[in-house]
């Protein structure tokens, strides 16, 4: 399957201007830094790390694909490993009684 390759950036996202057939080299990513740098800063607000850029690749869909279907497969194997990972485990069930008053 063909694939299309962006930098990923940890404040902006995924920068679709900068579509590569190739995934990105790091010079090309040293690069695209240096313009998020600018836009963005270079260190994540809270935390002080610096932010990260990696590059990723994304299959391309053909003119066959059927993107309601990939997504509904999905689904099912995701639910699939849900019940696989909780057989097994017992069930619990709880219940409250409670009061609520409205405060003055």
């Amino acid at each position: 399957m063909a694939k299309v390759y962006f930098v990923r950036h940890q404040a902006a996202g995924y920068l679709t201007a900068f579509p590569f057939a190739d995934p990105p080299t790091d010079a090309q990513i040293a690069s695209i830094k240096k313009l998020c740098d600018m836009q963005h800063g270079t260190h994540h607000a809270k935390t002080e790390e610096p932010y990260w850029l990696k590059g990723v690749g994304i299959d391309l869909l053909d003119s066959e694909a059927d993107p309601f279907a990939m997504v509904e497969t999905a689904a099912k194997e995701a639910q699939a490993a849900r019940d696989k990972a909780t057989a097994g485990l017992p069930k619990v069930e709880f219940s409250a009684t409670g009061h609520v008053e409205n405060p003055k």
